[in-house]
């Protein structure tokens, strides 16, 4: 869920759901059967995702940044 950002979005990358259930699952399979036959949808989720910065620099430069502020540490 920190990495695929929903379907309804503009920059969707996936279909999430929020309660491991059978239910939520059953809704989350039935969402990717719909987006699998939109071939346009599916095609710019596909784009989405493999333009998306799924590295560790960004969270990188935040843990550092809360670490200095929670440390008194300068840059």
């Amino acid at each position: 869920a920190d990495t695929v950002r929903p379907v309804s979005s503009e920059d969707g990358t996936g279909i999430l759901f929020d309660e491991p259930t059978a239910t939520e699952l059953k809704a989350a399979l039935l969402s990717a059967l719909e987006l699998y036959a939109d071939t346009a949808a599916l095609q710019v989720i596909r784009q989405n995702a493999m333009q998306a910065d799924f590295s560790w620099d960004a969270p990188a430069r935040e843990y550092l940044a809360l670490y200095r502020s929670a440390t008194g540490a300068e840059s």
